[in-house]
């Protein structure tokens, strides 16, 4: 689950070099520029170029954050799940023992009622 991978660091370099070598380009232009007309929209490409090179850092570092909380959800789910498994295995123990308490408890019932119809029959030979 990551959102920022390795090229990312080359291809900023890439970018960062296109967007120097573009600012040098226009600013040349602008300084040879005798027009007033072709200035401003020179001088409005550049903005507009060096603005999207703010936005990919900063969405750069959003995505980071983005990573970083989720690899932090991650793992709090993860230690939340092992608590569920370790409490299932602790059911599943004490299910064992429970299980084996009615089994002796059966085991001693039949125990007493045989006993007991054996007391009762005594009894009625008797009278």
């Amino acid at each position: 689950m990551y959102f920022h991978q390795k090229g990312d660091g080359r291809k900023h370099a890439i970018f960062k070099a296109v967007l120097t070598q573009v600012t040098s380009s226009a600013m040349n232009l602008l300084s040879q520029s005798k027009s007033f007309f072709i200035s401003p929209i020179l001088l409005g490409l550049l903005l507009v170029i060096s603005s999207c090179g703010d936005l990919e850092k900063k969405l750069d570092d959003k995505l980071k954050l983005v990573n970083d909380k989720a690899l932090k959800l991650d793992s709090l789910v993860n230690k939340e799940l092992d608590k569920v498994n370790s409490l299932d295995s602790l059911i599943n123990k004490e299910m064992k023992k429970v299980e084996t308490i009615d089994s002796l408890v059966n085991k001693s019932t039949k125990r007493i009622d045989s006993l007991i119809d054996k007391t009762v029959d005594r009894v009625n030979l008797n009278n």
